[in-house]
């Protein structure tokens, strides 16, 4: 039996068979924190009016920056104080106490005694021109505990016995101690300035703190704490504010990376024209921090067109097409795309069979190899009226096997000539749905997952050290193609290291 293959040109093998193109997109979407959607519509943004002429603009609301800021929490303080120094201060007030428990105290020179101090930051705030405002709440504890054997005091008052040294606290640190007493709460401002530092080499910037010479005010709150914090706690103030202004990385931002999570090794030819700026925005009474980028020649965005257009979520991104078309092709470049994939089409083919030749369906099976990535557009996509991100280039189509359909049988290219590699552009098209619907098919699933995981990630996440799962951090996004631009919002339940 003997045949001849006819079949129009591999080239009928669609693009819509690497990526399906057919599910209707929606041009924006929420994920499920309704509470969010109800109270802020990302629809209303103006991506074009809010970006104030940017290539991309990330906004950090206030409430993350200060999540940033501590991410390593203060660690607690505590103070040794004598039964005398307690015993002094209760006998000497003018005034009655407003506390039962300092009221009802009894200081006995066979316990030990401590003040635990605890820092709690509690609001941060921008003001003109660039001062950074940070509010943290001191809660103020008296521990104490039996000791083994009563201490000796020194002329100062502060308790010179090793006892009462090393075992109150050793008792703070492992929170064995009984019976604490709240004392009270001091409200904290540090004051002090924030900057930008960018670096050209990794096209990333980050905002900081100056604190070295912040202003710290200490404002007891009530009378009873006012009095103690003047009477006893000189020290606890002084390394409360080491602690508040010798901070070397005050980072109030994570480090925004215009291309994504990069791979070192790999010289960066994005973006030769890079400039960043650091700002921040205000709009119905939240604050954010932007910080804003021009990557292209000639272009240079107004700072004070740009508008809040986060809400009360934890961060935005508005990037236009120019970003997004390096950002993928950037990780095209360093090999972060499945660039291969198993291709089956339909095919006639003419079959002698018995002497006589007829045709008959079969099925070509082959390799479609991606080999360049020369298009990434934002665009209206006519025949399902919505918009998407169009990206292809060209490839290769590889014929490997060829199976009969009337009885199976498979014909390998040594068997029967099945034709030369042929060159067939690519092409797939992407939503800005949050929920990714993935093929059955493996070899189009990973293809799909390494095109979310490295592409369109990496515009939604621009930040080097984020680890979070895209649709589990974003819960909104909109691509317009009439701007050419992208617009998502999102949370973080971690703030960056």
């Amino acid at each position: 039996m003997g045949f001849d293959v006819t079949f129009d040109r591999i080239a009928s093998y669609q693009a819509e068979n690497v990526i399906p193109a057919v599910r209707k997109i929606s041009a924006s979407s929420y994920a499920s924190d309704l509470n969010r959607a109800i109270f802020f519509n990302g629809d209303r943004v103006s991506l074009h009016t809010a970006s104030g002429g940017f290539n991309s603009v990330v906004q950090i609301s206030a409430s993350m920056a200060l999540r940033t800021l501590f991410y390593y929490p203060l660690s607690p303080t505590v103070f040794d104080v004598s039964p005398q120094t307690l015993r002094d201060f209760l006998n000497q007030q003018e005034q009655p106490l407003e506390s039962t428990a300092l009221k009802e105290l009894s200081i006995w020179d066979d316990f030990g005694y401590a003040l635990k101090v605890e820092v709690v930051p509690s609001k941060l705030t921008f003001g003109d021109p660039t001062r950074v405002n940070i509010e943290c709440l001191a809660s103020i504890t008296l521990l104490r505990e039996r000791l083994e054997r009563p201490n000796r005091q020194g002329s100062s008052g502060i308790a010179q016995g090793v006892a009462a040294t090393s075992y109150v606290s050793h008792l703070a640190d492992s929170l064995r101690l009984l019976t604490p007493v709240p004392i009270g709460s001091v409200q904290i401002v540090t004051s002090g300035a924030y900057y930008l530092r960018q670096d050209q080499s990794s096209k990333s910037a980050q905002v900081l703190a100056n604190l070295t010479n912040a202003q710290v005010t200490f404002t007891p709150i009530g009378n009873d704490m006012a009095r103690m914090w003047t009477t006893m706690m000189s020290d606890a103030e002084q390394q409360l504010l080491g602690q508040l202004t010798q901070r070397p990385q005050a980072h109030l931002t994570p480090r925004i990376t215009l291309l994504g999570r990069m791979t070192g090794g790999f010289p960066l030819t994005e973006f030769p024209d890079f400039e960043a700026r650091a700002f921040h925005v205000e709009g119905s009474g939240l604050q954010a921090m932007a910080v804003a980028f021009d990557v292209m020649p000639g272009c240079r965005g107004i700072i004070e067109e740009v508008e809040h257009f986060i809400g009360p979520f934890d961060f935005g991104v508005i990037s236009d097409e120019a970003v997004i078309e390096q950002v993928f092709k950037y990780h095209w470049r360093i090999g972060q795309f499945k660039r291969n994939t198993f291709f089956q089409a339909p095919v006639t083919v003419r079959v002698q069979r018995d002497g006589r030749e007829q045709d008959e369906d079969a099925l070509l099976a082959g390799t479609y190899n991606l080999d360049t990535l020369d298009v990434v557009a934002l665009d209206t996509l006519s025949d399902i009226r919505k918009d998407g991100i169009r990206i292809g280039g060209s490839g290769t189509v590889t014929p490997q096997s060829l199976t009969l359909s009337a009885d199976g049988k498979v014909f390998k290219p040594g068997e029967v000539d099945l034709g030369p590699p042929g060159e067939k552009p690519w092409g797939v098209v992407l939503g800005p749905e949050l929920s990714v619907k993935l093929d059955q098919d493996p070899q189009l699933r990973d293809f799909q997952i390494s095109l979310t995981k490295h592409g369109m990630s990496q515009v939604a996440l621009p930040f080097a050290s984020s680890q979070a799962p895209l649709w589990g951090s974003i819960q909104y996004s909109r691509l317009e193609a009439i701007t050419k631009r992208m617009f998502f919002l999102g949370s973080f339940e971690h703030a960056f290291d």
